[in-house]
């Protein structure tokens, strides 16, 4: 198992989720330590490296790094947008987050053209619960 960097990332990435359940600060650093190794494993532009941004990001934006939040949202979503396209449904979660995000920092313009963009895009089948 230490000699396996995806399966090192994922109980990372699942501790963090524990911890941010808990309202853990720790959860943070489980993040980043799964983002920098799926960052080496899989390159920069992986929608897994999306998934580690966007999960830590939530968990910054919640203990008041709101900078730091937004801008790993804005790295995660732009990951998902090139990996998936504008319109998917996790490019579209992703947004929804960061649009929460924006509207108590008074960014009010592009929180609403977010919520004009999410209810435009096309509905598409949840297959992936399937």
């Amino acid at each position: 198992m230490l000699n396996d960097p995806e399966r090192l990332a994922t109980c990372l990435h699942g501790l963090g989720m524990l911890l941010d359940d808990q309202y853990d600060r720790r959860a943070i650093e489980a993040y980043r330590e799964a983002l920098e190794i799926d960052r080496k494993h899989y390159g920069a532009k992986h929608p897994n490296v999306a998934i580690s941004l966007i999960d830590m990001a939530q968990v910054q934006g919640m203990f008041g790094a709101l900078d730091e939040a937004e801008a790993n949202l804005r790295e995660g979503i732009q990951i998902l947008s090139d990996a998936y396209g504008p319109d998917n449904v996790k490019t579209a979660g992703a947004g929804e987050i960061l649009r929460v995000l924006l509207t108590p920092r008074k960014q009010y313009k592009e929180a609403e053209e977010l919520t004009r963009r999410l209810k435009a895009r096309p509905r598409q089948p949840c297959l992936d619960i399937l």
